[in-house]
């Protein structure tokens, strides 16, 4: 009777040992792509260690405060391991490769809320500008994609930014609306989509790109690039158009007109000041 009692008990064990959850909860191991600019949180805790890895080999570790932080570089790695030697505190911490800065907030707490990976797949700058500079052609693109880019995590919005306007301007003839302005930080653009609606039964309206330009705060800024998907418009139509500045270095926070050329005028759209 013993004997049996011990293997059901031996059985039974092995069904909970099997029903156990050998992995920890998420957000253990993370991958980041930050830019040079920005600082990371990293969550430490005595008694663990945390693996900082990186797209190059650390050359460079500077912590703010050596009592509270051991630092180890891997040999022949392109990882550091962080550690913390208190039970408390909070420092930063910087890290060089040959291309890039990381820069880190360092904070020992509870365990449960310590890091153990933290992986920087950050891209190489240089090298991106050379083989992928962006043209104004793949701006407009990623222009008009935009909302699809966004929602699909498929686009950076710290370094392609965008500000809604929706401001309408009605003339005889026509309406203008100024719907949206975007900048990109590298190259530095700025772009501004309006449309031109005809509201015309038979006439055809000329858009003229040399007499359009772009307005910021009231200043007059003469565009490098001025792009109509139709410069004729024809009765009762609407077509888009893009102004664009470049390494003109404006803030979207601005508040930004066009001055839209039709024949032989001029017509100014103001944006309302906010």
């Amino acid at each position: 009777m013993k004997l049996i009692l011990l293997i059901v008990f031996m059985f039974c064990s092995g069904v909970i040992w099997a029903d156990e959850d050998r992995y920890l909860q998420a957000n253990k191991v993370f991958y980041e792509t930050p830019l040079e600019e920005d600082v990371m949180n990293v969550h430490l805790a005595f008694g663990y260690c945390t693996v900082l890895q990186f797209p190059e080999k650390p050359i460079l570790v500077t912590v703010g405060d050596n009592s509270l932080v051991q630092v180890e570089i891997p040999k022949n790695s392109k990882s550091v391991v962080i550690k913390p030697v208190q039970e408390a505190g909070e420092t930063n911490i910087f890290i060089f490769t040959p291309n890039h800065r990381f820069n880190y907030n360092a904070v020992i707490g509870e365990m449960k809320n310590v890091d153990y990976v933290l992986d920087a797949k950050v891209f190489n700058h240089t090298d991106q500008k050379n083989k992928n500079r962006l043209t104004v052609e793949k701006l407009i693109k990623i222009a008009r994609d935009y909302e699809y880019l966004k929602t699909h995590n498929a686009i950076n919005g710290r370094i392609f930014a965008n500000k809604r306007i929706s401001h309408l301007c009605s003339y005889p003839e026509f309406k203008v609306k100024l719907i949206e302005v975007f900048s990109n930080d590298d190259p530095n653009y700025v772009l501004l989509h309006f449309t031109v609606s005809n509201e015309t039964a038979d006439q055809y309206l000329n858009l003229a790109e040399q007499k359009t330009d772009i307005l910021v705060n009231d200043r007059q800024f003469v565009p490098q690039y001025v792009l109509f998907d139709n410069d004729e418009l024809f009765p009762n139509d609407t077509t888009d158009g893009w102004v664009v500045l470049e390494n003109s270095y404006v803030s979207i926070d601005n508040n930004f007109s066009l001055r839209l050329g039709v024949g032989d005028q001029e017509y100014v759209c103001k944006q309302s000041i906010s």
